[in-house]
């Protein structure tokens, strides 16, 4: 299978077509013919598909590399691959080892496989409503679309009750 048109980005450096679609979503980057001419740590190698084929691609290319590395479509365009490891769930439990906050008491809201670990690893994980339909099997919670500012309904509602929730003030995904 041949992916045309695809898009590489990595630490905000791009490769091929000088007014990427990139520039929406990175506030730095400069443009290079190779990406081996980057001299630049990275943990993450982005490759956008313009053509909206990301499941198709992960499916036929990139499943097959998460032994080696951690892969997941982040959007119909989007396929991000990490280092082992290298997840929005493990930064959440970085963040609350330094803050001194457990994982019970957070909250996340995500739309799309690479939000997974996220929302696996605190009590509160809420898949949008218009997100991923496979990940509802995977997740706790459910929020109302983006559209409908789900995240801001679901906050109204903690506030309302000053923060005193229990899992049955939520949808379940499932």
């Amino acid at each position: 299978m041949r992916f045309s048109a695809v898009w590489k980005v990595l630490c905000g450096a791009a490769v091929r077509r000088p007014r990427c679609r990139a520039a929406h979503f990175y506030t730095k980057i400069e443009y290079v013919d190779r990406l081996e001419d980057v001299a630049a740590p990275a943990d993450k190698f982005t490759i956008y598909l313009p053509q909206h084929n990301a499941q198709q691609a992960y499916d036929t290319v990139y499943a097959s590399q998460q032994s080696i590395y951690s892969v997941a479509v982040a959007g119909e365009c989007w396929v991000d691959i990490m280092n082992p490891g290298v997840h929005k769930g493990a930064a959440l439990q970085t963040l609350g080892q330094l803050w001194g906050l457990p994982s019970e008491s957070m909250m996340a809201f995500g739309d799309t496989y690479n939000d997974a670990e996220m929302l696996q690893t605190v009590r509160y994980g809420f898949l949008m409503e218009n997100g991923s339909e496979p990940l509802r099997q995977k997740v706790p919670f459910l929020a109302p679309s983006h559209r409908e500012a789900g995240v801001m309904q679901v906050l109204h509602r903690v506030l309302a009750q000053n923060g005193c929730v229990c899992p049955e003030d939520f949808v379940p995904a499932h």
